[in-house]
């Protein structure tokens, strides 16, 4: 794992083997909810041409291609390891491939007619730059589909994360959750957030979904949560490494829900906005 912490630069920039945990268990336990709810929002039209910003591993560009035929575009994404594992993945010769942070792909102005970020990492600034590089890429007309947790996710974790920075007198993760309370991510902001770059017609929807883990050390070793959902709470919080924080969340997981499975919830939301 390539951690990362320039402006711009995910913290995780998948190597090989989290590209293959990426496709064999991050998605089908996590990351498809993100599609899932995006594709409902996904307007069909004649010849789209589609930037994937932070595009991961390709997932879903065959899935877009089902309900888009003939589609075309660029996957952008700073992973080298990542872009490889797409061009395996999608159909040879419909889609570039720029090895670079979301918001530079250094593709021409006004040259898409949809734009896509799937659980891009970041806080509310990140997601502004990205806005503004997805405003760029579109012509009038065109279409950004954003889909996100919102940042009242993972209550259960912020909770003992909360307790952790008590017991241990952790100053700086107490300023960062006391930040980060007043500083959620919601439907307002993040629509506030797309108007001020030029975007209009803002639709979304919402679901919450609900993870289970059987114990802390499955929380703590989930692909899913060492890959997604701590680096999206690191970047929340603005803060650095919390490992020595999630070993303590896993032995409270243990301690407070051993005879029972932890039921975490999630908050999807999905937009829809018109350049």
């Amino acid at each position: 794992m390539n951690e990362q912490v320039e402006k711009g630069v995910p913290r995780l920039v998948f190597n090989e083997h989290d590209a293959a945990l990426f496709e064999t268990f991050v998605i089908p336990s996590y990351f498809h909810h993100f599609w899932r709810l995006a594709q409902n929002l996904f307007l069909v039209g004649e010849a789209a041409r589609v930037a994937f910003l932070e595009a991961r591993t390709g997932y879903p560009m065959n899935q877009v291609l089902e309900i888009q035929p003939e589609c075309t575009g660029v996957l952008v994404d700073p992973s080298a390891v990542a872009l490889e594992d797409a061009r395996q993945k999608v159909p040879a010769g419909l889609f570039d491939l720029i090895q670079a942070p979301g918001d530079q792909s250094e593709q021409p102005l006004a040259s898409c007619s949809h734009v896509l970020l799937l659980h891009p990492e970041g806080s509310l600034a990140r997601y502004e730059q990205l806005f503004a590089e997805a405003s760029r890429l579109l012509y009038s007309g065109g279409q950004a589909i954003v889909s996100i947790p919102l940042s009242h996710s993972f209550p259960e974790i912020f909770d003992l994360l909360g307790e952790y920075a008590l017991k241990y007198d952790h100053g700086e993760l107490t300023a960062a959750l006391e930040r980060s309370a007043g500083e959620h991510l919601t439907i307002e902001s993040l629509s506030q957030a797309l108007e001020e770059v030029g975007f209009h017609d803002i639709d979304f929807e919402v679901e919450v979904v609900e993870l289970e883990f059987g114990s802390g050390r499955e929380l703590l070793e989930d692909p899913a949560c060492r890959m997604m959902i701590r680096p999206q709470l690191e970047a929340w919080l603005e803060i650095g490494d919390l490992s020595e924080a999630f070993e303590y969340v896993a032995h409270a997981v243990d301690r407070y829900f051993s005879e029972d499975t932890l039921e975490m919830s999630m908050t999807i939301l999905a937009l829809s906005a018109r350049r």
